[in-house]
This record gives C-alpha cells, structure tokens and sequence, in this order.
C-alpha cells in the first residue's frame, strides 16, 4: 500500500526514536500497528543483508516480544539447514512459552559460528503458571521445567547466564521468578550467576558523569552470589572482589566471561535478568555491537544502520519500555551506548595472539572506528530528540 510520510518516518533513526518515545504502549497493547510493522520489515531487510533468516508469526505466544520472530538460519558444515530442522521449531515455542515470566520464553537473537545467543526471563514460578495454566494447561512446575529445557536444547544451548541479584523474587511473600540456579533440571547445562545492577542503578546516570554507578548487588535476603560455572582466569581480575568493582569493571569481566564461553564452541548462550526487559537488552545490544565492530556478524552493516538495527530490535521489538523508565529517571538505555567508549580494548572475541603487529593495529583500528562512530551518531540523536523531552521524572 501507499506508505505515508509519516510511515516512512520510522524507517529512519530519527524517526524510530521519536515513535519510540511516542507511547508505551508500544511495548504491550499495540505491538501490531503499521509503525511496528514496518519497524519489523526494515530489521528483517537489514538481517538479510548478512543471513538467511524466516520469520515466524507471533501468535499470542508473547505480548512483549516482535510480531513476527526473526530465526537466523545457520548452515551446518554439512550444508544443511539448521532451520529445517527446527520446523519443528512452533510446537517447541507453543510448548513452552509459558514457563517464563511474563511468557517472555528463550528467543535466538545473535548467531555466532552457528551457535546462537539467546534471551529471555527468569524462571516463571507456581503463582504465574497457575495463573496461566486456566487458559493454557501447564500446571505443575515440573512439567514448566522440562519443556523449557527441551526447548533450550533444541536450540542448541549449553550456557546460561542469570544477571539478576536474587536468587529468587519474592514480593508480597509470594515467589514470582526464580534462576536456573535454584532449580535441579538444570544440571546438564552451565548456569553461571553473574549479578549485574538493575535499574535504579542509572538513575540521573548523565548528571552524575564522570562518576560511575557502583556495581553494588543485593536486594534484600535472596542476595545472589557471583558464581561461574566454568572456571576462568583472566590476568588481574579477582572474581571474589566482585562487589567492589563499579558498572563498567563489572560488565567487561562478564563480557570477558561471555566470550571465553562462547569460543569453547560447544554450544549457545542464553543471557536472562528477571523480565528481560532492561538488562537483558543491555548485555545483548552490547555483545551484538562488539560482535560487529570485530567484522564477525552484520558485516555489512554501516554505524549508523547498525545503531538503526539494535535500537529497533535489541530495545524496542522486544519490549523494553524506554518511555517508562526515563520517566522513573532510570538512564539504562543512554549507559548501554555511553559505555562502549569505555570497554577495554583486550574485551575481544577475535584470537589475535597470532596476529601481526601490523595485524592487531589495523584490527584495533577498524573496531574502534565502527564503535566510535555508532556511540557518536547515538549521542547526536540523543542529544537532539531525547533531550528536549521533559519526563519530570521524580
């Protein structure tokens, strides 16, 4: 049909921004309008630049997430499509979108040498999936549990990554969310519980610049502990002084983490917080980003087109509310851009031991010029579209 200039508008960066920071109502009641549909339509063109990707018709399985799932394929060493064997792939989504919070169950949403990264919730816990089970008929626990790890196995997982701070949440006495950690069925996976700050952690965060928020853990009695499933060493980082490091320490030993997990090649990642929503897309835009700048995915992207691709799709198709959280003053979404100036450049996935000097240089070069770049035209548009808005946040 005959596109609208106002339609066309969100094609653009400017444009996505200003939609986004229409309503929040994108993110629950009006995932299918036109806007969102073309939101969608230019991701999946800007996908196919580099992959071979499906789409799959989101059908009430989660009223947060895309509406339509974007697979990546992968083509095994055999040549075959790893798709095709996951046609099987919507009775595994059918099956088991229920058993994590807020149905937001583990989507693929990076591939990396054939292995994908994941993301999701926490654990969905017995009040939600009783809640639940009147309209759809999982009711125990138990049943929730081996459905989702079946999915996780059909998508070729071997890592889990739980950020959040407790073990469990409980509010009004009663547990919602929980982490595989607490949990006996996950065992043939690795469950590392590595606690990342939520998001009262960047409140006013640009007002207090230079100063960096605290990696301060802990709410309350269900404290999660930092622990790593596979033992990693990395040269002057002490794990257990953890609470000490402040945001930025604390997410590139986990990004280090990530990547040593991901280059044992024996399996796929799912990285979760509580919901999803606000540290999830923190830590994925943020491997997707240095992922990128490294040349290994979308390596046909330009800066600004890959900004483009990881707001619309990191952020806002799956739902996190950047409306609402800069009302509440909580600048988690700027942190996530400001940061990557900040990441160290040994934070690389790339083997350079056996690189050339003037190898590792030309490597250095091109990977800060693409992030330098990106964070660059981020902090333009921030400055020119959300900065005027006044969200008189308490």
């Amino acid at each position: 049909g005959d596109i609208s200039a106002i339609m066309a508008h969100v094609m653009e960066l400017k444009g996505l921004m200003q939609f986004y920071l229409s309503t929040t109502s994108v993110i629950t009641k009006r995932r299918k309008t036109e806007e969102m549909l073309l939101i969608q339509d230019k991701v999946l063109a800007l996908f196919s630049q580099d992959y071979i990707v499906e789409t799959i018709e989101n059908d009430d399985l989660c009223d947060t997430y895309p509406p339509s799932f974007i697979i990546i394929d992968s083509q095994d060493t055999g040549g075959e499509s790893f798709l095709a064997t996951l046609k099987p792939m919507l009775k595994g989504m059918d099956s088991s979108h229920n058993c994590r919070c807020r149905q937001r169950f583990p989507m693929p949403v990076i591939m990396l040498n054939n292995q994908y990264i994941c993301r999701s919730a926490g654990l969905a816990e017995k009040a939600e999936l009783t809640f639940r089970a009147k309209k759809l008929g999982i009711a125990s626990k138990k049943e929730s549990r081996k459905r989702d790890r079946n999915w996780l196995r059909s998508l070729k997982i071997a890592h889990i990554l739980d950020l959040m701070n407790e073990s469990s949440v409980v509010k009004f006495g009663v547990r919602l969310c929980s982490s595989e950690s607490s949990s006996l069925s996950y065992k043939d996976f690795t469950v590392s519980n590595i606690p990342f700050p939520g998001i009262h952690t960047y409140k006013k965060f640009r007002e207090s610049l230079p100063e960096i928020p605290s990696g301060t853990y802990g709410r309350g009695d269900h404290q999660s502990s930092l622990s790593l499933a596979v033992e990693y060493h990395i040269n002057g980082v002490n794990w257990f002084s953890y609470k000490n490091w402040d945001s930025v320490e604390t997410l590139q030993n986990y990004l280090r983490y990530t990547f040593h997990l991901l280059s044992s090649q024996d399996g796929g990642i799912l990285i979760h917080c509580i919901s999803g929503w606000d540290r999830t897309p923190l830590f994925i835009c943020i491997i997707r980003i240095l992922l990128w700048a490294e040349g290994l995915i979308h390596s046909n992207l330009d800066p600004e087109t890959m900004l483009y691709f990881c707001i619309a799709f990191d952020w806002l198709l799956y739902g996190h509310d950047l409306l609402g959280r800069l009302k509440e003053g909580s600048e988690i979404f700027y942190f996530a851009f400001w940061v990557l100036k900040s990441i160290d450049d040994d934070v690389v996935f790339t083997s350079i031991e056996d690189y050339t000097d003037s190898e590792v240089l030309e490597f250095m070069d091109e990977r800060s010029y693409k992030i330098n770049t990106l964070v660059d035209v981020f902090e333009q548009m921030y400055i020119e579209i959300v900065d005027p808005m006044d969200f008189n946040h308490k």
